[in-house]
């Protein structure tokens, strides 16, 4: 556990107030601006910074304030192992990003909780960005992303490898063509996954490499749920890119259809995220090869 101390700094941070710190952890403000200065002075470093009125972290309180969110992250997972031995039942949180948990280890689930009996497993879908933030908090102990992640804050590890694909309804005219010159899908309405969406990254930055952007297309239209963005395709409202496993039942059906881009190839990683810490590690590895083996031996 950390030093009360170090507590303050956190408060601090939260508001960026001496003032609101001190309120909320019912102490002075003397006493607030002791326990920051007892911390600059163990470290010999300046953890804020004033421009004017405002207070702001300095490159070192940056980077205390990093590691102390990753000691506590780790204190919460030390406490849930530690019950876990007493209990002889572990508790594992994890969190998945729609297309991998909605489509991808969906088949996988059963032979999941039958491999991992002996743990209580909870589940959380959302999008990259809430999942990183629950990875820090400590609120999860791994995610399985589609997308991008920076290796420099988190323990990455490729699952597999997954085509993003343009579908299209039967209906529209491009379902006709084997492959299209990537100008000529711009007359369309792009259905789009939400800001903070792992595939909404990479489509941007995917079209961004040909110097397109959604403004380039006749409408943008945003949609939060995956079944939602197929229903609206199969009803031609627009055009849509997916990561194949999330299609790959409808293609097959010849529900939707999926055409080729030319000069045009998005595939990215699935990945097995968690913190860099070495006990998080060790305690997750037994997921990650049951992951990494399931997804590639199924050819999801």
């Amino acid at each position: 556990m950390l030093d009360s101390r170090f507590n303050t700094f956190l408060e601090v941070c939260k508001y960026m107030s001496y003032t609101k710190a001190a309120k909320n952890l019912y102490v002075t403000q003397p006493a607030v601006s002791q326990h920051i200065r007892y911390i600059e002075d163990m470290y010999g470093i300046k953890l804020f910074d004033y421009q004017g009125r405002n207070l702001s972290l300095t490159k070192e309180g940056l980077l205390l304030l990093k590691y102390i969110k990753e000691i506590n992250a780790t204190e919460v997972h030390f406490e849930e192992a530690i019950k876990g031995l007493k209990n002889k039942v572990r508790h594992m949180n994890f969190g998945a990003t729609l297309t991998i948990g909605e489509f991808s280890i969906e088949p996988l689930l059963d032979r999941l909780y039958d491999r991992f009996y002996n743990h209580d497993i909870s589940i959380y879908i959302d999008n990259t960005v809430t999942l990183l933030s629950m990875l820090k908090k400590g609120e999860i102990e791994f995610a399985l992303i589609e997308g991008f992640v920076d290796k420099n804050d988190f323990k990455v590890s490729k699952l597999k490898l997954e085509d993003f694909i343009m579908i299209v309804s039967p209906r529209n005219p491009l379902a006709n063509k084997k492959s299209v010159d990537i100008e000529s899908i711009l007359s369309n309405t792009i259905l789009a996954r939400e800001k903070g969406s792992g595939s909404r990254d990479i489509l941007e930055k995917g079209l961004a490499e040909r110097n397109i952007t959604f403004n380039d297309f006749s409408r943008v239209i945003e949609v939060g749920n995956i079944n939602l963005i197929k229903s609206m395709t199969m009803k031609d409202l627009g055009i849509t890119f997916l990561y194949k496993d999330a299609v790959v039942k409808e293609i097959l059906k010849g529900d939707l259809v999926r055409v080729e881009i030319e000069q045009f190839s998005l595939v990215r990683e699935f990945n097995f995220v968690t913190l860099n810490n070495p006990l998080l590690i060790e305690q997750t590895s037994e997921f990650y090869n049951y992951f990494y083996s399931s997804l590639n031996e199924s050819n999801l």
